[in-house]
């Protein structure tokens, strides 16, 4: 068995192990809908600089982060700054059946949603780190609003519309989650749903991966932390994205902060992120990936935050590694 996700993370708080866990949760109204957001970090003031965090689908604000934010090395970040981690309408663990009456927002309103977060606590700029579809969203919104962000850390971003394999599977993930949401549909779908899942987020499995990452997420999509129908409705927008419109270049048609794109040797998604780094201003952007890994928030946190750390420094902000 490979090593622990969890080693050399210190362990002072007892629900750490649990993928399942309820922050304390505040709740913004925005022009499509509430949406809920956990802080974390440095008390939330003038003085203090704030990270907002976005994550995949079949994750949320706290499973997708939890981590890493838990990691030793993280601290010295923690402590200068204010942590916003935002959970994608419905997405957060035991939330309620949306109704089928709401019009569940598509990946640029969820980029304008940020928009109301930050108005709610007052935040002119900060640095965004997001993951998958959460990095997707992150994006459009450094593209729309682009005063607001001093950086991006993006883990397996996309910059295109969804390819025609991607496109196959999603939708055969949404029939199987709507169907398991209103008729209690047999073990082969929930099944089909997980695995699909631990593929996204972890890439090919065999036993040389990280066997007690891989149960923990198994456990945690197989349990239904977030609701069915709540999930197809956010892999349902992210199907239906948009393009970036990314040019290399174009000083109007791009990121104007900083960017790193990061990926792993094992991930699923390394020619997205090669694909939208050539996109990209090669003075402002960097490309990473890590080795032996799929999941580096998870399974490489010491060289993400190291990563991180570098980053923010280059951002013009003063750290002390740990």
């Amino acid at each position: 068995m490979s090593k622990g996700a969890f080693e050399d993370v210190e362990l002072g708080d007892p629900s750490f192990h649990r993928l399942s866990f309820v922050p304390n949760l505040i709740a913004i109204k925005t022009m499509y809908g509430v949406i809920k957001v956990s802080k974390e970090g440095a008390d939330l003031s003038p003085k203090k600089s704030v990270i907002i965090t976005y994550h995949d689908i079949g994750l949320n604000g706290t499973s997708s982060f939890r981590t890493f934010f838990n990691y030793q090395d993280i601290q010295s970040i923690l402590s200068k700054f204010t942590v916003i981690h935002i959970n994608a309408p419905g997405q957060e663990d035991k939330s309620p059946r949306l109704s089928d009456e709401f019009n569940y927002p598509t990946m640029d309103h969820m980029a304008d949603q940020i928009g109301a977060i930050c108005k709610h606590f007052e935040i002119s700029h900060f640095i965004g780190l997001g993951v998958g579809a959460g990095a997707n969203i992150l994006s459009r919104f450094a593209i729309r609003y682009p005063d607001f962000v001093d950086g991006l850390f993006l883990i397996d971003c996309t910059s295109t519309v969804a390819s025609w394999s991607e496109w196959g599977y999603q939708n055969l993930n949404i029939h199987y989650l709507k169907n398991l949401d209103t008729s209690g549909l047999g073990s082969l779908a929930p099944a089909a749903v997980t695995e699909y899942l631990l593929w996204h987020h972890f890439g090919v499995i065999d036993e040389d991966r990280n066997q007690d990452l891989i149960f923990q997420l198994r456990s945690y999509f197989s349990e239904k932390n977030i609701h069915p129908h709540n999930l197809a409705l956010f892999i349902g927008s992210y199907l239906a994205r948009s393009d970036l419109g990314l040019v290399r270049g174009s000083p109007s048609q791009n990121f104007r902060c900083p960017a790193l794109l990061m990926t792993s040797y094992h991930s699923p998604h390394i020619e997205d992120t090669i694909y939208m780094n050539s996109r990209l201003n090669p003075e402002s952007s960097q490309w990473m990936k890590l080795s032996d890994c799929g999941m580096p928030l998870e399974e490489q946190p010491g060289k993400v935050a190291e990563a991180f750390r570098l980053f923010v420094q280059g951002l013009g902000y003063s750290l002390k590694a740990n």
